[in-house]
């Protein structure tokens, strides 16, 4: 084994075919869906969402796409948008709503789309007090409008530059992964991806060292690094729907789903959730 296997401990069975992590949100209990998140770095909730719920808020956000247009041609309303900054303003464009603008114009708030006595169960386990952090809401497609085109495989962890447990809530608000992007994630526990990330950049301090440029200019994140570290069956890829919630933590790696047979457009919705004291069940601290 080379020093890069030795050092993420991936070899031998570690690169056999397992199953993926996901669990049926109703029949499973706040201890399991913890054991799996802890062991896989993630796991995904089928049906955590009520329909009625995710109907609400998909509605809502596809009403300030309408707003947003209107406000280009029309001064009248475009000073709803008045106390938003230009930067908030124009992240529309690409499919980006500020939880703020979308409690202002939708009188609903992200969190308590997720609210959920289970969920803050779990949330309490992993992180002991919690309070929310980078909330918003987001669309991709390969081409259309109100939409980013995705963003590649990487680390919420070194991009925020925290010490911290934050979980991660991630829904999309239209079946994607399959005629839509999707979400990808490496099903790999974030005590791996840390020794993976220390060994990729051994001069930096991990977890703690933030970087918005460099962490995507040295190769760490490519696939072809990830497949040489954690094995080809690590990098999922599932089809969700609506009212599904993949559930994972700042050192998952993650990304978006995106292929050039996708011709439909997804939005989603997505809460962090940030520690503010000792987790309940580990001393987890990065």
């Amino acid at each position: 084994m080379d020093d890069l296997g030795s050092v993420t401990g991936i070899g031998g069975d570690d690169a056999s075919p397992v199953s993926r992590p996901e669990l049926n949100f109703s029949a499973s209990s706040a201890g399991l869906i913890t054991k799996y998140l802890y062991a896989h770095g993630c796991v995904l909730l089928r049906g955590a969402i009520p329909n009625q719920k995710v109907i609400a808020y998909r509605d809502a956000l596809e009403s300030i796409y309408e707003r947003y247009d209107h406000a280009l041609i029309d001064p009248n309303v475009k000073r709803d948008f008045d106390e938003f900054s230009k930067d908030e303003f124009d992240g529309v464009s690409r499919g980006d709503v500020s939880p703020q603008m979308f409690a202002k114009f939708s009188g609903l708030d992200v969190v308590r789309l997720f609210a959920d006595r289970k969920l803050e169960e779990v949330f309490s386990r992993t992180m002991g007090g919690y309070q929310p952090v980078l909330t918003t809401f987001m669309s991709v497609a390969p081409s259309a409008a109100h939409s980013s085109t995705g963003i590649s495989l990487h680390a919420d962890g070194i991009v925020q530059g925290t010490d911290r447990f934050i979980t991660c809530l991630w829904t999309p608000f239209q079946p994607c992964g399959v005629d839509a992007p999707g979400l990808a994630v490496m099903t790999v526990p974030r005590e791996k991806v840390l020794a993976y990330l220390q060994y990729k950049f051994p001069t930096r301090q991990i977890p703690g060292w933030s970087s918005m440029t460099e962490w995507n200019d040295t190769g760490a994140f490519e696939v072809k690094e990830l497949f040489r570290a954690f094995g080809h069956d690590k990098l999922w890829n599932p089809a969700m729907e609506p009212g599904d919630v993949m559930l994972f933590t700042n050192w998952t790696i993650h990304g978006s789903n995106v292929t050039r047979s996708m011709t439909k457009r997804r939005s989603a919705a997505i809460l962090r959730l940030t520690a503010t004291g000792s987790p309940a069940t580990r001393g987890i601290s990065g």
